[in-house]
């Protein structure tokens, strides 16, 4: 990000005028979502928008979406958009600056007066896939290299985007479809994409919340707790299913996960629209002190 369009996103924060009345109370929950809709919906349009509408979702991260569907799913929540192929941004609450870093898409989000947060949206490179390549049992050299050069390259370069947003002292947030898994959910397997996130200064909301679930080796089954790719099994003819999926978050800056979850037709709309699961964390937010919240200034 250049110096020029960090003082630009300023400006547009600071000459901002919102719909809100002064004296709207702040917001101090928050329900974030990470949702690949498969193909612009092509699973079911409508239950998509039903994913969202009855979890309580306030932002979310779409992937596989054009520009058109995320207009329509915009308009029948009455949400406001970040637009995009593949990686837009749909919000309850105002949009008052965005970004886009390669294929990825950012927001800064207006909850309430003075009571802002910083929202990014990936969707990195689905292949070559390495759960594939483990179970085929590829050097692990090669693997993590592969990984390392097909998305950790893009993925830097968003997270470099992101730096100056997670040094402040308001909430940011990562969601997406990474095609890759965590760290956190092998006993020693260094998946880069996940540490990548690590060393940003983010958490993994769902595995901060489920430190307990079952580590790889081992194949994972399709309806293990935490596991996004897939709940259709028919999808997945090689029968390698993982946590692709994730919500991150910056930590020490007003947000704390109180619950994270995978939706599928278990536990939302059946039948299930999506060759993924998303994943919905809630968090608890603790409102800027009056007076007390400044813009971090550009360096």
């Amino acid at each position: 990000m250049t110096h020029r369009f960090k003082q630009a996103w300023i400006s547009t924060l600071l000459a901002i005028t919102t719909a809100f009345s002064l004296n709207a109370a702040p917001v101090t929950q928050l329900k974030v979502m990470s949702f690949n809709i498969w193909v612009s919906g092509s699973g079911g349009l409508t239950q998509c928008v039903e994913v969202i509408r009855t979890s309580g979702a306030d932002l979310v991260g779409l992937q596989e979406c054009n520009a058109a569907t995320a207009t329509l799913i915009a308009t029948n929540l009455g949400f406001h958009l970040v637009s995009a192929d593949d990686c837009p941004i749909v919000s309850r609450y105002p949009i008052v600056a965005s970004q886009t870093i390669g294929w990825s898409r950012g927001a800064t989000v207006e909850l309430s007066p003075g009571q802002r947060v910083h929202f990014f949206n990936c969707h990195l490179t689905a292949y070559p896939y390495g759960p594939y390549d483990l179970k085929q049992a590829k050097p692990r050299d090669f693997i993590i290299n592969q990984e390392s050069t097909v998305r950790t390259k893009d993925l830097n370069e968003l997270l470099a985007a992101m730096k100056y947003f997670v040094a402040s002292s308001e909430p940011c947030f990562l969601v997406g479809d990474f095609n890759a898994p965590s760290h956190h959910d092998y006993a020693d397997f260094p998946w880069p994409t996940s540490i990548a996130c690590v060393n940003a200064g983010l958490a993994d909301s769902y595995h901060e919340l489920h430190p307990g679930n079952r580590k790889h080796p081992g194949l994972f089954k399709y309806d293990e707790p935490g596991i996004t790719w897939t709940p259709k099994i028919s999808e997945e003819p090689e029968g390698v299913f993982d946590r692709i999926d994730f919500v991150h978050y910056s930590k020490g800056d007003g947000a704390k996960p109180v619950k994270s979850v995978e939706l599928d037709q278990r536990n939302s709309i059946n039948p299930w629209p999506s060759d993924h699961r998303a994943v919905l964390t809630t968090f608890v937010i603790t409102p800027p002190k009056p007076f007390n919240k400044t813009t971090p200034s550009a360096p």
